[in-house]
Order: structure tokens, then sequence, then C-alpha cells
């Protein structure tokens, strides 16, 4: 197979990055049909970017106002909710316009990302329920065995949650089955964590998708006008709503990652978790497969399997 058009490309990138750029390459295909040429690599090049743009943002101090948004601060200051968001645009800025309304909220985040953000809200940590009228942050790791009765007591006393629903973990018990399901979203097939919703059904609160789709993250400080924010509705039985509102949450995400593809971390490490399947026939032969090199080898990577080959 001829992997001309792939070199040609890899050509503006550092060997560095040749690996990440394979696959958010195919995540990218599989998830929105675009074929395999330029346009992946000005999408790489931009999400790289936006991400280093907002890294370099220093949120610790919180932020001085709240949300502009009237659904969102309806949400905000009418009892606990739980709001699930994406790793998507100005992502980092949404807990913190909840804090910014004088409302506590808790963030469940797994594992082997805790550390870093309690190195980054470090400021604005806290443990235990909230008391006093100060609004607070609390981190709560979402693989707790115990996570279902302690996010119960958070909503007994006031404190919101807040989900990423593309997290990677979940907890490892509760009292709903856990495990993922497949969903569609745009052009592809993904195995998703569903548990949370299981979580807002059982501790009665409601739920709502909130992305903050923001081009320029220092702007997100500021505006609340690129903020999409829609409650969810609730259905009679657990199963009913955990399926119809999981194919929902994808519907809304879908329709919003079109218009603005490269904003969404995820197309780096999708495959690290749930392999995207799409139609074989939205790939052309020739560019399926392309090369990166990692650790001091030479490799091709099959974009429709994510099969690996090291080559001499």
């Amino acid at each position: 197979m001829k992997i001309t058009n792939a070199n040609k490309i890899y050509d503006n990138l550092p060997a560095s990055q040749w690996r990440e750029f394979a696959y958010f390459s195919a995540n990218l295909q599989h998830i929105l049909a675009i074929p395999f040429g330029k346009p992946h690599l000005k999408g790489y090049l931009e999400l790289r970017d936006y991400i280093a743009k907002q890294a370099i943002l220093d949120l610790r101090n919180g932020l001085s106002e709240g949300t502009t948004n009237e659904i969102f601060k309806g949400a905000i200051n009418n009892g606990a909710s739980m709001f699930i968001s994406f790793h998507y645009a100005s992502y980092r800025t949404l807990p913190l316009k909840i804090l910014a309304e004088g409302k506590s909220v808790c963030v469940l985040l797994s594992e082997d990302v805790y550390d870093v953000y309690s190195d980054y809200y470090k400021a604005l940590l806290a443990t235990g329920e909230s008391r006093g009228t100060s609004p607070k942050l609390h981190l709560q790791r979402a693989e707790d065995p115990k996570i279902f009765f302690k996010l119960r007591q958070m909503v007994a006393s006031g404190v919101h949650i807040f989900v990423y629903g593309d997290g990677t973990k979940g907890a490892l018990t509760s009292p709903a089955p856990q495990g993922n399901q497949q969903i569609k979203l745009l052009n592809a097939l993904i195995s998703v964590r569903s548990g949370y919703l299981d979580f807002a059904y059982l501790l009665g609160t409601p739920a709502y998708l909130l992305l903050d789709r923001t081009k320029n993250p220092a702007q997100a400080t500021k505006s609340d006008s690129d903020l999409f924010c829609y409650k969810l509705q609730t259905q009679r039985n657990r199963q009913d709503f955990v399926k119809k509102m999981l194919t929902e949450i994808y519907v809304c995400f879908g329709h919003v990652l079109k218009d603005d593809p490269y904003c969404w971390e995820s197309f780096l490490y999708l495959h690290r978790h749930t392999i995207p399947k799409s139609p074989l026939f939205d790939w052309q032969r020739q560019n399926r497969i392309v090369p990166f090199s990692w650790q001091q080898k030479r490799h091709v990577l099959d974009r429709y399997t994510y099969r690996v080959f090291e080559i001499e």
C-alpha cells in the first residue's frame, strides 16, 4: 500500500508527534467521516493549540462573576443538580462558574487525573460537607466504592455534582449495574459510561448537559455567549431514563461537535478506552495505513482497525 500522502503530511510534524497524530486521525475519521488528508493535520494543530492556550490560564483564584446563561443560572440556584459535560473547549471554567454563583460543587474525577486536578484546584479544594456561606469545590474519585453514599450526602447538603461524560473511568461498585454502553456519535459507534445517569435518577437530582463552546479559552472567563445548557427530561423508570438520556446527550453533543470538532480533547485519546467503529465504505484503502515512530522504532497503524505493525 502506498503511504505517500501520509508522508507528505508528516513532513509538517516533528517525529515526537507522529504517533499521537496517527491515532487522532483515526479517531477523527471514524467519528466525522472526513477522508484522510490536510484537514486532519489542520485539525490536529488547532486542537493542540487550543489545549496549550487553555493550559496556561490561571483559574486557581476562581471567577469573579457567575453565569449570564439563564438556564444554567436557574439550575445552579434551584437546589442540587447534576451537570454533565465533556472535555470540550473551555471545560475547566464550568465548575468555577458554579462557585462564582455562590454554590458548592463536587467534580467527579478518575484516579489517573485526580492528583493533577487536585494540584490545579488546590486553592479551592475542600473536603467533607459544605459548611458556612463560602462555596467550596470538592473533588471525588470516581472509582471510590462508596461514591453513591458520598454523593447522596453532598446532594443533601445542597452541593451540585459535576461529571465528565467522556471520562474513562467510573464507579467500581454502585446500586446500579455498571458497564459501558454502545452509543451512536455522528458517524461511529463508541462505548460510553452511563453510571452517572443511574446516580442522577437514584439521587433525584435534575440533570443538565453543559458545554462551553468558546473558541478562545481566555474569553470563557468573561462571556457565556457560547454556553450550551440543556435540561434532560425525567422518565418513569431508571432504565428508560438512562437509555433515552444517554442517546439524547450524544445527539446534542454530536450537533456541537460537528460545528467545532477541533475543541474535543478526546480525539487525542479516544482509542485508549473505546475503539470507534464506523462503516468500512467510508475508508479509502490507500489511506488506511499511516506511519509513525515510537521508542526509536518505525511502525504503521491501520487507522480503521487500530492494528499496529512494526516495520524494518
